[in-house]
């Protein structure tokens, strides 16, 4: 998981994460439910990008989209099931998802110094394939709509701007 001189490097912060840190915060935050969150394995397509974390996570009441930033005095989390009370479980099982399986993790970094070796053809077609997956994504190229395009969520929003000439 760790590039020699990388474009886009994992922090710091993020790698020197430990299992004692997320444990604390586990039980200080949901009681433990983040372990058995995470150890149900509801977590797919986790993605690492600088300082921050992503996944979606898959449970009975519905899918969402959590993210964590980790920096060296702080750690935020974002998480779509809108937990009120501070962070969520699924938050935590990210965290300890981190923690014990990095190497499971898409490394976008990795992915946007392979995308800057392809040439102009095969990035449209690409973006294509995005498109068609997803055409709602068709909004980050729309300039002619009056709305701003949505914001890019997670390691995306580092896409933002990446290929303007």
């Amino acid at each position: 998981m760790h590039r020699t001189k990388a474009i886009y490097p994992i922090s710091e912060a993020l790698t020197s994460l430990t299992i004692e840190e997320v444990k604390r915060i586990d039980q200080e935050a949901t009681g433990g439910e983040g372990w058995e969150f995470y150890t149900s394995g509801f977590l797919t397509k986790a993605s690492v990008f600088l300082n921050k974390i992503s996944a979606r996570v898959r449970e009975a009441f519905g899918e969402y989209y959590v993210e964590a930033t980790v920096d060296e005095h702080h750690i935020s989390t974002a998480c779509t099931c809108n937990e009120k009370s501070g962070m969520c479980k699924h938050a935590v099982a990210l965290l300890y998802s981190w923690v014990f399986d990095a190497e499971d993790f898409l490394d976008v970094g990795e992915t946007m110094e392979e995308l800057q070796t392809r040439d102009k053809g095969e990035l449209i077609e690409i973006i294509g394939r995005i498109v068609q997956n997803d055409p709602r994504n068709i909004d980050f190229f729309d300039e002619s709509s009056e709305e701003p395009p949505p914001e890019l969520p997670g390691p995306l929003a580092a896409l933002d701007g990446e290929f303007d000439e």
